[in-house]
């Protein structure tokens, strides 16, 4: 078998082996909705199947990889519909390097499949778009129950537009050209909307992380962390006193591309409890057996 197809064939059997357990997971845990958590990664499975070239499928593996050695693993997780192919790299790229995990979508067809089957923290939407037009993938995700926060992006700048996107469920509007810089400030602000936020600086006792500048300190002391303990960090942080699963700590770290090794969620947090332990004050990174992970103050 040539180098290519071996490599892709193994990373395959990997995904398939990490889907399996996430169901298994689901299934232990006993937690509400798990129903809903199968059938999304059955479905992922089910579009897996047409997947690209073997070349092309390791050029972007390369590349997600090259990325990763630098920010590490992704915060948060955002999905942008847009069919203009150099745009959407653009946005993709783009994103990346500000730290969020990024799946696209070319066609209203695939972006409505996407956004059904998998939770996200917002969602970039353009509204001209070949099989099913970016404003009835709005109003159908919005009938569906779907609560994910949707910024649109459009040439489209009359104001009964931008009126009729709001109106049809839509967040946040920005008009085509845009200034990259000012799509992020929008995004982060979906995001704190989404976790209940409202300053960049978020904090926990002494501990204080600004989401921004990726700035930790506890006790006036700054921590030096890596980018995939960041990560992990300022997700537990906007879900402070809630009970995280290892399963959903995946699904907003990783994207579709990414290639995540089974345990290591277990070996950051370990690795992340030791650094706020070491910093001084009371334990703040909690174990629920059987369960998963809480960051707050505990009596």
């Amino acid at each position: 078998m040539p180098t290519v197809a071996r490599l892709v064939c193994s990373s395959m059997v990997r995904r398939v082996v990490f889907i399996r357990r996430r169901i298994l997971a689901h299934a232990d845990e006993g937690t509400q909705g798990d129903g809903v958590h199968v059938h999304r990664i059955l479905t992922f499975v089910s579009a897996t199947r047409s997947r690209p070239s073997a070349s092309r499928r390791l050029a972007r593996v390369r590349r997600v990889a090259a990325v990763s050695s630098v920010i590490g693993c992704l915060p948060l997780r955002i999905l942008v519909v847009e069919d203009n192919e150099p745009l959407l790299r653009s946005l993709d790229n783009g994103l990346r390097e500000a730290g969020f995990a990024v799946d696209t979508c070319r066609d209203g067809q695939s972006a409505l499949r996407t956004a059904s089957a998998q939770a996200y923290d917002a969602l970039i939407l353009d509204l001209m778009l070949p099989e099913l037009d970016g404003m009835t993938v709005l109003r159908t995700l919005r009938a569906q129950g779907c609560q994910t926060h949707v910024l649109i992006l459009t040439a489209r700048d009359q104001l009964d537009e931008r009126i009729a996107g709001l109106d049809a469920g839509a967040d946040d509007y920005l008009v085509k050209p845009f200034a990259f810089r000012e799509l992020l400030a929008r995004v982060r602000a979906l995001v704190r909307r989404e976790y209940g936020t409202k300053g960049r600086v978020l904090r926990v006792d002494d501990l204080e992380v600004d989401t921004v500048t990726r700035r930790v300190t506890r006790g006036g002391q700054q921590l030096s962390l890596t980018a995939r303990e960041y990560a992990l960090l300022e997700y537990l942080v906007v879900r402070r006193g809630a009970v995280v699963t290892r399963a959903e700590l995946h699904d907003h770290l990783y994207d579709f591309v990414s290639e995540p090794i089974s345990n290591v969620v277990n070996v950051h947090v370990s690795a992340l409890r030791k650094k706020l332990r070491e910093a001084g004050g009371r334990p703040l990174l909690h174990t629920r057996r059987g369960q998963g992970y809480t960051l707050d103050v505990q009596p």
